[in-house]
């Protein structure tokens, strides 16, 4: 795995949704109950921005068509998708955001 630099974990206000582009991945990171989760930006159902959505709770919901999908999992939890999204570990070091690469998980880790 490979750990990334995104930014100064106090730029990522809460429930704010930022985009980040490293290494070929677009990742959206959200804070969330002073939780940062990452994801995948692309939408399974129709590839819209995932990070341009709105936060309802720990679920994004997708702009282009209203998918819904939980930021703690990646799991699809409202139609039109039905594929899960990838998810990746965020941690807070020294002030700073990480997320891993190379290895989607199952579930996002709180931290």
């Amino acid at each position: 795995m490979k750990k990334v630099l995104l930014c100064n974990a106090h730029e990522l206000k809460e429930g704010e949704i930022r985009i980040f582009t490293t290494n070929g991945l677009r990742i959206a990171v959200a804070k969330k109950e002073g939780s940062f989760f990452a994801f995948a930006d692309t939408c399974t159902h129709a590839e819209c921005s995932l990070g341009e959505g709105e936060l309802d709770g720990f679920e994004i919901i997708c702009p282009c068509h209203g998918a819904r999908f939980d930021i703690q999992t990646g799991k699809a939890v409202a139609l039109p998708a039905v594929t899960d999204v990838a998810t990746y570990h965020v941690s807070e070091e020294g002030g700073k955001l990480f997320v891993l690469l190379d290895t989607p998980e199952k579930k996002a880790g709180r931290q």
